[in-house]
């Protein structure tokens, strides 16, 4: 799963639309050093003492948009315990992943907060409504819901009926192409794969690739049809707009049926180079195309857009649904259902947590929609839920998911009315520990099972092909796994035991810990430590400057083959020679700190730079803001 987000993972958590609202991208540090890794040396910080608030925030973040709401809530907590200065933006996150970890009371309490602060936040008052009315997220009895039986460890999401057939994103190895990896996910790009519906209760065994036309070496997703299947409308990531950040954009594509093949791939003409487009999907007439976006006019991370297609084939100009349907937060997948209403996935309306899948009621007089409703339980979960799609008689659908128990990262669930299941007392827990890189199974793996106190209840070797399987009794509503193997990353995940579910499968994808070093790099946009805070005209290293240097000095231990080269860098604000002198006594000053620290003077070098490369355009003779010079004011640390 999970799924990374300026407005939503593609896959929820393979493919990032964009990065803007994210920490920084991280794996400029060391050659192929991938994001998560960098995270574990803010969690070595910790460990070693050297936590703060603003370590513990990116910790928080870097779970909590990899839909990794359980550990997002360890690092929040600890987040908010230890300082009382905060962005009520970290309110809302906290209350989000309060929900996933079952302390609704809790993140009511934190929700009430958010809404103080932020007033005029839509999030903010449709939770004082809620609260008001006591309204109350429906539980649907009546529904079961079930795994599709097309769901591999990578991820699966995003359907759509074509011609007797299902249409799905995957990012399973393709053993037709040449796998990619996708640097952020370490999982292999997505493409679209098709299996036959053979009744309302059956897929077909065989999953093939869509079209080697439409799948290229990019990204390809969340396709939709006309009714008489000549023309197909998709997501595509583009590799040739990116901008000053290196940001790779999303578009919608359109391609025709004719002759028994596709042809004439087509980029829609509103997306946009410096924004995305994605997850497009038609009214039932076919005149308007429903899509995401973070477009300009977005009213907060991602909106529900509109677009008119006009008889000649022409379009219209993009409109945002308005504040009806999007909030400050993100809005995303939509799907017109046979009856025209809007179903949507959504973090800023009231959920269970995570994403929640939302419905939208038509106005027929004035084609609006309103009156938003969550589709209640077992549609949505404290975790992400998002596309759905509804068969043509009403009887059964398929939804997307990255709730405990499914069996790779996003899993595709079919739901269809309950047939009043029998369970027994007994909890079954069972999967394969998987090697990232290769995706093979790791031997003699440990997995430990504890109760919600944290007491030891088992631990189980893996076989020779990274198998387990565990079977107990329980009281406790949570239980931890802790998967762990030698020269592997450990991880843990808290698993919710619902009243309905004693099954479970869980299949953790455990990352390497070696990584390679590359010359050149520098650490500090890696770790975002190159604002070292020193006293005006002075060089001495403050508490604050400790905080900063704590990291790097973490890097440096972790890896004592690595040697760094401190520059730090001024504004243009008193004369050359000055600011050359002072930034070259601040370098000198980092330098000694680290080798008080222990870190020997032989793997350190300083060099002062003044104001000699500034990174915009206050030079000498031009008037800046204070926000434009300290962008200037910075530190770099260079492997050498």
């Amino acid at each position: 799963m999970k799924n990374n987000y300026i407005f939503i993972f593609l896959l929820t958590s393979a493919i990032v639309l964009s990065q803007k609202t994210l920490l920084k991208k991280t794996d400029n540090a060391f050659e192929n050093l991938a994001y998560m890794d960098v995270v574990k040396i803010y969690e070595k910080a910790v460990i070693k003492g050297h936590g703060t608030p603003e370590i513990f925030l990116k910790l928080g973040d870097s779970y909590y948009f990899n839909a990794n709401y359980s550990t997002a809530n360890k690092w929040y907590t600890k987040a908010i315990e230890t300082t009382n200065t905060i962005d009520p933006e970290y309110y809302f996150r906290y209350a989000q992943s309060l929900k996933s970890v079952g302390e609704q009371q809790k993140a009511n309490e934190y929700l009430k907060k958010f809404s103080e602060i932020k007033n005029n936040d839509s999030r903010g008052i449709r939770f004082l409504q809620k609260s008001s009315t006591n309204t109350e997220i429906q539980e649907h009895n009546e529904y079961e819901l079930t795994d599709a039986g097309i769901n591999t460890e990578y991820s699966e999401y995003g359907v759509v009926f074509y011609n007797g057939n299902l249409i799905f994103t995957s990012s399973r190895k393709n053993q037709n192409q040449t796998n990619q990896i996708h640097q952020w996910t370490k999982q292999p790009f997505t493409d679209l794969y098709f299996v036959s519906v053979i009744s309302e209760s059956q897929l077909g065994n065989e999953i093939q690739n869509f079209d080697p036309y439409i799948n290229s070496k990019r990204n390809e997703s969340t396709a939709v049809f006309t009714k008489n299947g000549k023309t197909i409308y998709f997501t595509r990531n583009d590799t040739e707009s990116k901008n000053k950040t290196n940001s790779v954009f999303l578009k919608i594509y359109k391609a025709t049926f004719n002759n028994g093949h596709w042809e004439n791939i087509t980029e829609l003409p509103f997306n946009g180079s410096n924004f995305n487009c994605a997850h497009p999907t038609l009214s039932n007439d076919e005149k308007k195309l429903y899509f995401v976006s973070d477009r300009p006019g977005t009213l907060g991370q991602s909106d529900i857009f509109v677009v008119t297609i006009h008889e000649d084939g022409t379009y219209g100009t993009p409109s945002n649904l308005g504040n009806s349907v999007n909030t400050e937060g993100r809005e995303s997948f939509p799907y017109i259902t046979p009856n025209g209403d809007l179903i949507f996935a959504s973090d800023g309306h009231l959920g269970l947590g995570g994403l929640d899948l939302f419905k939208a009621t038509l106005n027929p007089l004035n084609n609006s929609f309103s009156k938003i409703e969550n589709l209640g339980i077992p549609f949505n979960s404290s975790y992400d839920d998002f596309t759905y799609l509804e068969a043509p008689n009403g009887n059964y659908g398929f939804i997307s998911s990255n709730r405990q128990g499914g069996k790779g990262y996003d899993d595709i669930y079919k739901f269809a009315k309950n047939k009043n299941l029998v369970y027994d007392d007994t909890l079954q827990i069972s999967g394969q520990i998987i090697d990232r890189e290769t995706g093979i199974g790791i031997s003699k793996a440990i997995v430990t099972v504890f109760n919600d106190e944290y007491k030891k209840i088992e631990s189980i070797e893996t076989d020779t092909i990274g198998n387990y399987n565990w079977s107990g009794k329980t009281s406790s509503k949570n239980i931890f796994i802790r998967s762990e193997a030698k020269n592997y990353h450990t991880q843990e995940q808290l698993i919710n035991i619902e009243k309905n579910s004693n099954s479970f499968i869980y299949n953790p994808i455990l990352p390497k810990q070696i990584h390679s070093i590359k010359t050149g790099k520098d650490l500090a946009k890696a770790l975002e430590i190159e604002n070292i805070h020193f006293d005006l005209d002075k060089w001495e290293i403050t508490q604050k400057a400790e905080e900063k240097l704590a990291l790097l000095l973490v890097i440096l231990q972790e890896f004592p083959d690595l040697n760094l080269e401190i520059r730090s860098h001024t504004d243009n604000r008193a004369s050359t020679n000055y600011n050359l002198a002072l930034s070259e006594k601040r370098a000198k000053a980092t330098v000694e700190w680290l080798i008080k620290k222990g870190i020997t003077k032989e793997r350190l070098r300083y060099k002062g730079m003044g104001e000699t490369q500034p990174l915009n355009q206050c030079k000498d003779g031009i008037e800046c803001s204070e926000e434009q010079h300290q962008i200037n004011r910075r530190s770099e640390f260079i492997i050498f």
